[in-house]
């Protein structure tokens, strides 16, 4: 039954194939079976050998898959450090922009790609990210700064019209005044 289960795995309908990991999964159940009915059986070289072979002829497309796989995670994996260096080269280029609105819409952009980088290892994506956010983080540190002084202002403002409200008389030109510096 599993010599015969094993030579089926490449001798399935059009559609119907296994991919890399499904496979891989399975084979490796195959031979865990093979293992636990082989135990105190006499042994039958011919049969094992029948089984062996099916089953190193279906890892041939493990093999092409995992080949896949790492071709992908290398590609993922450069695309990610160039990423990393357009958005070093980006941020020495705009370290003097005051257009913010600018800046927060291609910051998103950049944290977009990176959200679609495709897959890498947890271990490389571990190394990367940290990279990732100190970049990024280097990046909108003009932005934030920004931000931070404009909360400020504002909540100064904030503050001072509180005290115009408590005033008396009501100076109507100083909370006009106010007004146009708020906007």
């Amino acid at each position: 039954d599993l010599v015969n289960r094993a030579e089926a795995l490449l001798k399935r309908p059009e559609g119907q194939e296994l991919g890399g990991r499904k496979m891989q999964e399975t084979l490796r159940q195959l031979r865990e079976q093979w293992k636990a009915s082989d135990q105190g059986a006499p042994a039958n070289h011919a049969l094992w050998k029948r089984f062996d072979e099916a089953c190193n002829t279906a890892h041939k497309v493990v093999e092409g898959w995992l080949e896949k796989v790492r071709a992908e995670a290398a590609e993922h994996k450069g695309a990610r450090m160039a990423l990393i260096e357009e958005v070093k080269t980006w941020a020495q280029a705009h370290a003097t922009s005051t257009d913010w609105k600018t800046m927060s819409r291609a910051l998103h952009q950049f944290a977009e790609r990176w959200r679609n980088g495709g897959h890498v290892s947890e271990k490389v994506f571990a190394e990367l990210q940290s990279l990732w956010k100190q970049t990024l983080g280097d990046a909108a540190r003009p932005l934030e700064t920004a931000q931070k002084e404009s909360l400020d202002r504002r909540q100064a403002m904030i503050n001072e019209s509180a005290e115009l409200s408590a005033a008396t008389p009501l100076r109507i030109d100083a909370v006009k005044a106010l007004q146009q510096r708020w906007q």
